[in-house]
């Protein structure tokens, strides 16, 4: 038989639990919605900066290619390259045969410049990238601990509020067999005072 006390306290604890999954639930939704709002205008400053710091890059490399001829016959080298496999994919592409023109040196170094500025600019755009990508993985992973932790804590207040249940029905249990003694050793003294009171 559960006593009406222990129902009570179960059905506490029951909706003590349902408000705060709801409440967690709620709160890791507005979460959601505000880092999903937030990363738009982060791609959006990415790019832009992408296209201010390329120009620049792209600038004193050319600069330093022109004084430096190690450096410049390097930039050359990469840009008739990137010249012959661009013109071979198109002509694979097209279906057409296409003679590889080799580009002027003038031309190559500034195609070679723009290349590697381009790298360097894109490169340090995704290490920056990456660097975001892991530190946003940790905050999820301290929310995902703090989650758990709720939750532990959550469970721990059940299994205590049973206990409690438990202890308060042996109490009403025992209270209850007090009263039992009690009435009976009231009837019995009722019998004895009326039979002294009979005698008497």
């Amino acid at each position: 038989m559960v006593w009406p006390i222990a129902k009570f306290f179960r059905q506490q604890a029951k909706l003590l639990i349902q408000e705060s999954i709801k409440r967690i639930r709620k709160r890791r939704q507005s979460q959601l919605n505000a880092d999903n709002y937030k990363e738009s205008p982060i791609v959006q400053l990415i790019n832009l900066l992408i296209e201010q710091f390329k120009r620049p890059v792209a600038n004193s490399v050319s600069e330093t290619a022109k004084r430096n001829p190690k450096f410049n016959s390097v930039f050359v080298g990469i840009a008739q390259r990137y010249n012959s496999m661009d013109s071979t994919l198109r002509s694979k592409l097209y279906g057409k045969p296409i003679t590889v023109k080799p580009l002027s040196d003038a031309e190559a170094d500034h195609l070679g410049t723009r290349l590697l500025g381009e790298t360097l600019v894109y490169g340090i755009s995704a290490g920056l990238l990456l660097y975001e990508y892991n530190r946003s993985s940790r905050n999820d992973q301290i929310k995902e601990e703090k989650r758990k932790f709720e939750i532990a804590t959550l469970q721990r207040k059940i299994h205590d509020y049973g206990i409690m249940t438990e202890q308060q029905a042996t109490d009403i249990k025992e209270l209850r067999r007090q009263i039992v003694q009690l009435e009976d050793n009231s009837t019995s003294l009722a019998s004895k005072l009326f039979s002294f009171l009979k005698s008497g």
